[in-house]
């Protein structure tokens, strides 16, 4: 729970962290759908569309957290 060094809830940073988890998970829920039909998709060196796309997703999501920049 977002709470101050004084023990204050502190609302700004609850729905940081709540728009912050649903984009997470918006983002992962494109990657299944692009998985979940993409299977033939496939890049000459045999990666796929889905693959990739997850690939990027998780980069990303390491990136904003390991930096702080969603908080």
């Amino acid at each position: 729970m977002p709470v101050s060094a004084n023990g204050t809830f502190l609302i700004d940073s609850a729905m940081k962290s709540m728009i912050w988890e649903r984009a997470k998970g918006e983002m992962r829920a494109l990657i299944e759908v692009q998985g979940s039909y993409s299977s033939s998709d496939r890049e000459p060196k045999g990666e796929s569309k889905w693959e990739k796309l997850q690939e990027a997703v998780e980069t990303f999501i390491s990136e904003v957290e390991d930096n702080g920049l969603h908080e």
